[in-house]
């Protein structure tokens, strides 16, 4: 099913390649630009390993790390596999689908079923 606001991204790293489905109404792009992107399981501050509640205060009070960034989704791992020394991963966004795709030395920390937070933001030139 195709979202009408929603646009699959393709962006290359250093040593990685990344496709996203982005809601460009919420987070408009252009070709070209450089996003700084981050992965995290929570958005608890000193938490490395703590689960995020169901419930969430969307102020970003609770969690500084939001403010940082322009645009937060927040999914599932729900596929990795390895194929020719590269490996992938796909998360699931509610609908909206990533895959990621790189060594297995960067992706080594994400697990199957893995619950994991996608941070964005545009990078002033």
């Amino acid at each position: 099913e195709k979202f009408e606001k929603v646009g699959r991204v393709n962006c290359d790293g250093e040593s990685s390649r990344l496709f996203v489905d982005i809601h460009l109404e919420l987070f408009p792009l252009e070709a070209g630009e450089v996003l700084d992107i981050g992965f995290v399981n929570t958005l608890q501050p000193h938490q490395a390993e703590a689960e995020d509640q169901e419930t969430w205060d969307q102020s970003g009070a609770e969690a500084p790390v939001l403010n940082m960034f322009d645009y937060v989704m927040f999914g599932k791992i729900y596929r990795k596999t390895e194929e020719g020394g590269e490996v992938h991963v796909n998360v699931s966004f509610g609908g909206l689908l990533m895959k990621l795709s790189g060594s297995r030395k960067e992706f080594d920390a994400m697990h199957l079923d893995d619950r994991i937070y996608i941070l964005a933001s545009k990078v002033s030139a």
